[in-house]
This record gives structure tokens, C-alpha cells and sequence, in this order.
């Protein structure tokens, strides 16, 4: 499948190169408007009845590009999607069961289900909160799903939903929350409880009664505080046994204004535009909530291999007085086996010269380094993926033991698969060249 999609790409590339104008190349024109080099096809995918391909293209040099799409049965013909089948189409996002034969997905704010078979599609949810993320479970009878900060499942079989964390973006712990006296309102209060003997009785029978209903009461859910902070990267594992999230801080630098001389108004005007770079605060801690222990483990990242290690450049300072303290890390993303036993994180540092895939010990939380990789410069590439938004290339395969990842390890970016066992690593890809998409 993967070869014949190839082939397409090759073809409408091909294509796409019939509409190039033809002639030498100059500094002035490579600076032009681009549409010189002729409209080439993009975001390239597969349909959900893998029949036809669909791409945005642009043929007729229009203001945007528009979907088209190719029939494998009649490749020859690059159909224009109307409006009307493209409002009808299931969307690209979404998750599969293994064999393909079902989907879920969230459109408007609401659960659905597509079938394969006879390509309907069915709401199964409408609720009061926007469902964000479904998911099936390992034994595809159950779909996990997000609204606002909290991780929920649906039973396909039995129509009921349950929620599975309970996590509060405003409030504060119990602990946090309690209201303390000030030193001259709680002497004012023992002095009253000691000359008044009544108020003494009656303080004595409410904390009695408080103790009482505390006693019969059943026992609360836990509930993790945010206090404030916001959420990210809520993952629930096959199994609905654990789920991983980031408790994510974050505060914007002041923008930088660009003047913009030519406006339509016939006054210069400030454009808004990004903050300095290395100006963001942004730190995130990830959170492993085991929910039969109903209790929530704070992962600790500060014994990575490396983690201290000062940049090369310090040696060019000698007066500035460098510690080996660990650096700040961005955990951006953690992915469970199918059988939802096992889990890796892939984590950078936030001076992006490190990243780490380790494994998560799911009963315990400790951490076991599988790959290091270094770039005293900046670490990225192709699939290599970014310090605070992910995008890299990496999961697990079917057998529940091997990762596949990409590295630029050898000084291209080249996918492998790793031995979580044995930690044996071996390439798939190998030479002067770069593995994209």
C-alpha cells in the first residue's frame, strides 16, 4: 500500500511539473512570487475506504489549494472534491481498531463511529462537554476520550460512560486549602473555648458529628489539583489501567512589535509578532496516575544520563562560574504498548541538545534510559520532532517489545527499531541521505 501511494505522489508530482514555466533561473526571480515554479501537490493521504487518495492541489493557480483526489482504479483521473462530498468525508484524525474495520473519532464536539463495511457513520455521543482524543481500548469494546482536563470511557456494548481521573484546574488540596488563624485570632479563639464552657461543648459535639460522617461516608475520588496550571498530553493506556498527563507552567515573554510601512490606512502601523526567542517560561512535569492504587506518582527526570553535563561552549568562558546541575526537560510525549503493560517517554531538554527515550515503570515510576542522543549545535531533523510540541516519529510495534524511532545518530536522520528487553538497536535505514514522513 505504502509503495502504490509512492507511485502516486511520483505521478502527481510529475504532473504538477507540466504547469512550471521553463526558463533560466535569476536572483530576481527565484525571489518572485513562487507560483513560477509551478503547483505541486501536498498533505497527501489515504481515504478512509482506501479506494482513493486525496491531496491539496492547486491546478488552476487560484487565491488557495483546494482537495482533490485520485481513485486507485482510475488513476488517470485527478477529480476535484466538491464542497458538498468534502463536508461529508470522516475526518483524516481519528483512531482504528486493528482491523481497520471500525473508527472513532470527534467532530463538533461529539463522538462517532464509522464503519468500514458499509461506510456509515454513527453519533454515539452528545454531551455537555466538547469530546476531544477517542481512542479504543486494547479489547476494542471500549473507547477512551478527553473533555476539558479530564479522561473519560465509553462502553460501546453497554451505552455507559465513566470517568476515570478527577482533576481540578482551579482548586487547591485539601492540605493547601485549609484556612490558617492569624497568631491574634486563634488566641482570641482558645480563650473563648477556655472561659466559655458551652462553646467548648458545642465545638466538641460538631467535630464529633464531623467525625462520624467522615467515617460512614464512602471514600472520596481522588482528585489531582492544578492549581491554576494547565494540562497536556492526557493519555490513557490499552489496558485503562494508567494514564500520563503534563502539569504544564507557562508565561509568555512581551511581543516584539514590527513596524509595517505600507498599510492600507496610509500610516505605519505595529504588526504583532513573537516573543524573543529564549524569552517563555515553560517548564512541565508529568504525572502517572495508577487507577486501581487510585494515586497519582510525580515522575522524577533528574538522574538522566547527561542531564548535568555543561555545553561546550562554557570552556570559552572560564570566568563564569558554570554548576553541573540538572537542566530543565520537557517530557512532550509517552506511549503505551498495545497491551498496555509497558510505556516510553520521549523527553528533551529545553536547551535542545539532549533527548532521552526511556522506558516508565508503571508500578513503581522510575525511569531506564533506552537512547541518548546528543548535538552540542541543536537536536533535530526529520522526525526527530521539537522540545515543547512533539511531531517526532516513534512508537511501538505489535509484539509489545520493539520501538521504532528516528535518530540522527550516524549525522542523518534514519529510522531504527529498539529492543526494550536487551536494548539491542539496529537500523532500518542507512546512508547520505534523510528519512522524511
Amino acid at each position: 500500500m505504502t509503495k502504490r501511494l509512492l507511485v502516486f505522489a511520483l505521478m502527481l508530482a510529475g504532473t504538477a511539473a507540466a504547469f512550471a514555466q521553463t526558463s533560466e533561473l535569476s536572483v530576481e526571480k527565484i525571489m518572485k512570487d513562487p507560483k513560477w515554479m509551478g503547483n505541486f501537490p501536498s498533505a497527501v493521504y489515504w481515504g478512509n475506504d482506501s479506494q482513493n487518495i486525496y491531496f491539496d492541489y492547486n491546478p488552476e493557480a487560484n487565491e488557495s489549494d483546494s482537495l482533490y483526489r485520485i481513485n486507485i482504479n482510475h488513476p488517470e483521473k485527478i477529480l476535484k472534491v466538491s464542497a458538498t462530498e468534502e463536508k461529508e468525508l470522516v475526518p483524516r484524525r481519528g483512531d482504528f481498531n486493528a482491523d481497520r474495520s471500525r473508527k472513532v473519532y470527534a467532530e463538533n464536539g461529539n463522538l462517532f463511529l464509522y464503519v468500514s463495511a458499509n461506510r456509515k457513520k454513527e453519533e454515539l455521543l452528545d454531551l455537555p462537554g466538547r469530546i476531544e482524543n477517542p481512542q479504543f481500548l486494547a479489547d476494542e469494546t471500549k473507547v477512551a476520550f478527553q473533555i476539558e482536563d479530564n479522561a473519560f470511557i465509553y462502553d460501546l456494548e453497554a451505552g455507559t460512560v465513566l470517568q476515570l481521573t478527577h482533576i481540578d484546574k482551579q482548586g487547591a488540596s485539601r492540605k493547601n486549602s485549609e484556612k490558617k488563624l492569624s497568631a491574634k485570632d486563634q488566641f482570641l479563639e482558645d480563650e473563648n473555648l477556655e472561659l466559655l464552657e458551652v462553646v467548648q461543648e458545642r465545638k466538641e459535639k460538631n467535630e464529633s458529628s464531623e467525625a462520624y460522617r467522615n467515617a460512614i461516608k464512602d471514600e472520596p475520588d481522588y482528585t489531582f489539583y492544578l492549581e491554576g496550571k494547565d494540562l497536556g498530553d492526557l493519555t490513557v493506556s490499552p489496558n485503562a489501567k494508567f494514564v500520563t498527563f503534563n502539569v504544564i507552567e507557562r508565561e509568555r515573554g512581551k511581543n516584539t512589535e514590527v513596524p509595517n510601512y505600507v498599510d492600507a490606512s496610509g500610516y505605519t502601523v505595529d504588526l504583532p509578532a513573537r516573543s524573543k526567542v529564549g524569552d517563555m517560561k515553560y517548564s512541565a512535569e508529568l504525572v502517572l496516575y495508577q487507577i486501581e492504587k487510585d494515586t497519582a506518582l510525580q515522575i522524577d527526570f533528574s538522574g538522566l544520563p547527561g542531564i548535568s553535563k555543561l555545553p561546550d561552549y562554557a570552556a570559552d568562558y572560564p570566568e563564569r562560574d558554570w554548576k553541573e546541575t540538572p537542566r530543565q526537560v520537557i517530557p512532550n510525549s509517552v506511549y503505551f504498548s498495545e497491551n498496555g503493560k509497558n510505556a516510553i517517554i520521549n523527553v528533551r531538554s529545553t536547551d535542545n541538545k539532549d533527548r532521552w527515550i526511556v522506558t516508565l515503570d508503571l508500578e513503581t515510576g522510575k525511569l531506564e534510559t533506552l537512547d541518548h542522543q546528543r548535538d552540542e549545535a541543536w537536536l533535530a531533523g526529520p522526525g526527530i520532532g521539537y522540545t515543547y510540541y512533539g511531531y517526532q516519529t516513534m512508537g511501538w510495534l505489535p509484539d509489545n517489545k520493539n520501538i521504532y524511532f528516528q535518530s540522527e545518530e550516524s549525522g542523518y536522520s534514519h529510522l531504527y527499531i529498539l529492543n526494550t528487553q536487551n536494548g539491542k538497536k539496529k537500523d532500518l535505514t542507512k546512508g547520505d541521505f534523510e528519512v522524511f514522513d
